[in-house]
């Protein structure tokens, strides 16, 4: 936990930003250009007639970010604006800064949550790192002896241009290999009329969440093909995801591992990270982990007012997912806020103590929040399904992608509320209001009062209560009980130094 709920100027000032991977040091305009896919950008850009342009950088790219906006100035006619800092995470595309100047297209550099962003056209440029091909295959083929094992490849973004390589030089040898491809997004054209037809048909004006329907047909489904977030691998016909082992290339702190091993906790494999160009065995972590989320699984269900943080703007199916979650809360007993509050920090969250406990809407690689330094455990959506859903229970997939739990998402389970009176696994209380309970108790809510002032007719879970019960209450007015005297001058100056202190 934070020792103090403001930040410390100095500590602002001087801090340095933690890099876990860097990019190779870009010494020659070469390498910048097919680093930063510079030319693709500019052909991109006089295609469409592009004016006006956002680049947005992660911090471990923002040392080349002057001369990729100066190579691009240089070729084009448009206008480019550097994104140097985010409203949200990095790897969401930032829509809220990039409209503030109305760009018409977004260029995303570095790790990325390649999703359907809902308004502005964007590239993706993932920063392409070469992969020294021979010491990889040797360390792949060291990992797997038996030439007919099953053996899924995955990597991160960054690496997935040198796949096809690894690929040719595997395929004839190891005839059960899946490597995987990137699917990006299919993207809005400018001026482009929005066909009403490909979006939700809820109940929202002009369709605003624009939430592209994911039902599909049974029928048309290939069960060969494994899709995870945007990446896609072919498989033997007749063989599942978990009979496959797997070869990672990129960090082992990778995002995208950690929602891999989620989602497949009992596959095994190896990890191989070509910046060292060393092969590690993978960790079977993750069911500790685990653990710890089940954990926030059943704070939430001890929980009676749950702050819903916005953590994105530009994924599609955001304002939905606020809007079921809400609705689930609501139909479970709770009270629930919801709070745009932009990168999350410890202080932010700590000016809300009558929260119990947040739930995290975001990104797939960023909907995961580490809690140890904040005041209160952060959930994410599927953990709050698990903990106000009957009919979901954990065990199951665990679910990152927050648009895959809505309504014609292909992990959507009708909700039901629980009805039946639980102990808390936590603090050993029992738990369990039904909604008819609820009700005759909202029916029989009392004017409350704070110092003979009513405030209002309140939740019996809301913050009006948690703040009647306060010992302190903010500064006391004492109305009538001060005597009046004669206007004195005050302090001047500012408040770290006033004039009469110097």
């Amino acid at each position: 936990m934070s020792s103090a709920f403001s930040s410390n100027d100095v500590e602002v000032l001087s801090r340095k930003i933690n890099i876990e991977e860097t990019l190779p040091k870009t010494d020659s305009l070469a390498l910048l250009h097919e680093t930063y896919e510079i030319p693709r950008c500019i052909q991109h850009i006089k295609e469409n007639n592009y004016t006006k342009v956002a680049l947005q950088f992660p911090d471990y790219m923002l040392a080349d970010a002057a001369e990729v906006a100066y190579q691009l100035q240089h070729s084009t006619s448009a206008d480019f604006y550097v994104l140097a800092d985010t409203s949200y995470g990095s790897f969401d595309v930032d829509e809220v800064a990039a409209q503030h100047i109305q760009t018409d297209l977004i260029i995303h550099y570095g790790k990325a949550s390649v999703v359907a962003n809902t308004k502005t056209p964007t590239i993706y440029v993932f920063g392409a790192m070469k992969i020294n091909i021979d010491p990889a295959v040797n360390h792949f083929m060291q990992c797997f002896p038996e030439r007919t094992e099953r053996v899924l490849v995955l990597s991160s973004a960054c690496y997935i241009s040198s796949l096809d390589m690894m690929k040719d030089q595997l395929q004839h040898e190891y005839p059960n290999l899946s490597v995987v491809t990137l699917k990006l997004p299919d993207q809005p054209k400018p001026d482009a009329p929005v066909d009403n037809d490909d979006f939700c048909t809820n109940s929202c004006p002009d369709c605003s969440c624009r939430i592209k329907s994911t039902k599909t047909n049974p029928e048309t489904v290939d069960p060969s093909v494994f899709e995870f977030q945007s990446f896609v691998a072919k498989l033997q016909e007749t063989t599942d995801i978990d009979d496959y082992s797997l070869f990672f290339i990129g960090n082992e702190k990778s995002e995208m591992l950690q929602n891999f091993q989620l989602q497949h906790p009992n596959c095994k494999g190896f990890i191989y990270n070509p910046a060292v160009e060393k092969c590690t065995e993978l960790c079977c972590t993750i069911n500790k982990f685990l653990m710890k989320r089940y954990f926030i699984t059943e704070k939430v269900k001890d929980a009676k007012t749950v702050g819903i943080l916005v953590g994105t703007m530009g994924m599609a199916g955001f304002r939905e997912i606020i809007r079921h979650l809400k609705d689930i809360l609501k139909q479970s007993g709770k009270k629930s806020y919801t709070f745009v509050v932009g990168k999350l920090n410890p202080q932010k969250l700590a000016n809300f103590p009558e929260i119990d406990i947040f739930v995290m809407v975001a990104c797939p690689e960023e909907t995961i929040v580490d809690g140890s330094d904040f005041y209160k455990p952060i959930a994410t959506p599927y953990e709050v399904e698990v903990a106000c859903n009957a009919n979901r229970q954990w065990g199951e997939n665990y679910v990152t992608n927050f648009t895959e739990l809505l309504p014609d998402g292909k992990h959507f389970v009708e909700f039901s509320p629980h009805k039946e009176v639980t102990v808390s696994l936590v603090s050993g209380n029992l738990r369990g209001v039904s909604l008819q309970e609820q009700d005759s108790q909202e029916e029989n809510n009392q004017l409350d009062t704070i110092r003979e002032k009513a405030l209002s007719v309140f939740h019996p879970y809301s913050s009006a209560q948690f703040y009647a019960g306060r010992t302190w209450q903010g500064l006391e007015q004492k109305l009538g009980e001060t005597p009046v005297g004669d206007a004195k001058e005050g302090r001047s100056g500012l408040p770290m130094t006033y004039t009469h202190e110097m």
